[in-house]
C-alpha cells in the first residue's frame, strides 16, 4: 500500500479596516486571499456611513480573491453597524451567493472560499477589551490538487 504524503498551508487573517489582498503559495498553487472589515456592509468605498452591500460586493468581485475573510459581518435583523442600518440578510451568505463562493459564518467573522470547504471549527478566544472574549473561525478548504488549505480569521 502506498501512503500519500498530504500537503498542507496555513493562511491567517489580520483584521484590518480596509482590504488587505494575500498571494500566498501552497504546494507551488497560488491562492489570493483578501481580508475585508466591512463594517456591518457600510465599508464600500466612498460610501463611509451609508449601508450598501451591493458595492461591498463589487468591490470583493472586483479584488478577484480566492478566498475571502471578513470581519464585522451581520447576521440578524437588529440595528448594528456603523450606519445603523436594519439587517434581514445574512451577509456572509449573501455575499457568497452573489461571488459564486462557499461561506461560514462565526459571529461577525466569516471565510468565503471558491474551493471546497471540508470542515470548518468556530472558536472564542479571551480578550482584554471589554466583553472579554472575541470570535474566530477556522476552516479546511481543499485546492484541485488535493491539497489541504488551513485559514485561520
Amino acid at each position: 500500500m502506498i501512503l500519500k504524503k498530504i500537503q498542507t498551508a496555513v493562511v491567517v487573517a489580520l483584521l484590518s479596516f480596509f482590504i488587505l489582498p494575500l498571494n500566498t503559495y501552497a504546494a507551488g498553487e497560488k491562492i489570493k486571499v483578501v481580508s475585508y472589515n466591512i463594517q456591518g456592509g457600510c465599508s464600500a468605498p466612498m460610501d463611509e456611513g451609508t449601508y450598501n452591500i451591493d458595492k461591498t460586493i463589487q468591490v470583493l468581485k472586483n479584488a478577484q480573491a480566492d478566498v475571502i475573510l471578513l470581519q464585522e459581518v451581520q447576521s440578524g435583523s437588529s440595528k448594528k453597524g456603523t450606519c445603523s442600518a436594519k439587517f434581514n440578510k445574512n451577509q456572509a451568505q449573501q455575499i457568497g451567493e452573489a461571488l459564486g463562493m462557499e461561506y461560514k459564518l462565526n459571529g461577525t467573522v466569516a471565510i468565503l472560499s471558491k474551493y471546497k470547504i471540508k470542515s470548518s471549527s468556530p472558536g472564542t478566544f479571551k480578550s482584554q477589551k471589554a466583553g472579554g472574549s472575541r470570535k474566530y473561525l477556522r476552516a479546511v478548504l481543499e485546492l484541485p490538487t488535493k491539497v489541504f488549505v488551513y485559514v485561520y480569521n
